[in-house]
């Protein structure tokens, strides 16, 4: 019997919905991993922190939208194994409060409001793509890598 443990990544993404029912994406830039292509604002679980908490504190800094813990709703949790082992929560972020903005520029050159029917137009992650068509669907599991 194997007796090592898999040992998982874990990262949120958060989905906000502008008045047009467009999605906020913002394209990686000098990050090293990515950097052209577009993605939700996310961000890994620290050691200590909640899903919830990392999904209110990476909104702030990326796109600086402030949002409560009882306006986030689970939607889709994605298992991918193509390039590390990660589990990717999906959260929507049903009210919110400010403007987006870029909020690191650094790490961001760009924010585009994207109805969800338009993501083939812009070169979005795959792995964020394939779960957003998940999402869509309304399926709340999917995997990506086996």
């Amino acid at each position: 019997m194997n007796t090592d443990r898999q040992l998982f990544r874990a990262a949120v993404y958060v989905i906000f919905r502008n008045d047009k029912n467009e999605i906020l994406l913002i394209r990686r830039f000098n990050t090293g991993w990515r950097d052209g292509e577009y993605t939700l604002p996310a961000g890994h679980i620290d050691p200590g922190e909640t899903a919830v908490q990392t999904c209110i504190h990476e909104a702030r800094e990326e796109v600086g939208l402030e949002i409560k813990s009882e306006d986030l709703q689970l939607v889709h949790i994605a298992h991918c194994n193509k390039d590390s082992n990660y589990i990717n929560f999906y959260f929507n972020a049903n009210e919110y409060n400010g403007v987006a903005k870029n909020g690191e520029p650094d790490k961001a050159d760009d924010l585009q409001w994207m109805s969800i029917d338009n993501l083939d137009k812009l070169p979005i992650i795959d792995t964020v793509k394939d779960a957003l068509r998940h999402i869509v669907r309304g399926e709340n599991l999917s995997f990506w890598g086996f």
